[in-house]
């Protein structure tokens, strides 16, 4: 494992001590989003994020480490989790902010 994916876990575990609700998919992304957003966004809406589904973030976390040649593709399908990759109206990044605004 990377530092970076270590960081990233670390990040996401204390997440969700704060946040509870916050499931380990978002934290996870959120995390690499502070640490890597631009990462983070090629890896948004593929079917390698794992914001929707916890069961991806081995492979997310993988994906996001320097040097990683993972070029993932967009999922398309209606029956996927939504997801706009040019919007945060999917919710990505932005959970975590919304809940300690409120």
């Amino acid at each position: 494992m990377t530092a970076l994916a270590e960081a990233i876990m670390r990040d996401a575990a204390a997440a969700q001590q704060a946040d509870p609700e916050l499931r380990y998919g978002q934290a996870v992304f959120n995390a690499a989003y502070a640490h890597v957003p631009d990462r983070a966004d090629a890896l948004r809406c593929t079917e390698l994020d794992p914001f929707h589904d916890d069961r991806r973030v081995a492979a997310f976390l993988t994906a996001a480490s320097p040097g990683s040649r993972t070029e993932p593709t967009r999922r398309r399908s209606a029956r996927t989790a939504p997801c706009n990759p040019g919007s945060r109206a999917d919710g990505h990044s932005s959970t975590t902010a919304q809940r300690r605004a409120s």
